[in-house]
């Protein structure tokens, strides 16, 4: 019986650290992140922030910053931004998934191109 309560406890504990270490994993911080087009690398920055699923952030690259937002759920990460391309709005979606410390994924450039990228947290 003592054996039993023993081993149920050492149980719970684990599953305690393991609900633990799962709600740690997020994306919040800065990353160093690469689009990988058809006319080569393009670098940037990204710092995030992240309340519950909720992701917010910023996009810092050689053409400036621009403001991110979307969801990170289950391991998949969505983002969005908005750019003024000539007058009209562009949409800019990234989608990728969480491993370790490594984002990795495809971005649609508005339906007018698409790339694959990932980021390195910093």
């Amino acid at each position: 019986m003592r054996f039993l309560r023993t081993w149920s406890l050492a149980f719970a504990v684990v599953l305690l650290a393991a609900s633990f270490a799962a709600a740690q994993a997020g994306v919040a911080g800065v990353w160093k992140l690469s689009f990988q087009t058809d006319q080569g690398a393009v670098d940037a920055d990204m710092t995030l922030k992240q309340d519950g699923s909720k992701v917010t952030g910023t996009l810092t690259s050689p053409q400036g910053d621009a403001p991110l937002e979307g969801t990170f759920e289950k391991g998949k990460l969505v983002l969005s931004l908005s750019v003024d391309a000539g007058g009209q709005a562009l949409t800019i979606t990234f989608d990728g998934v969480l491993e370790k410390d490594t984002l990795k994924g495809n971005v649609d450039f508005g339906g007018f191109g698409s790339a694959t990228w990932a980021a390195t947290r910093k």
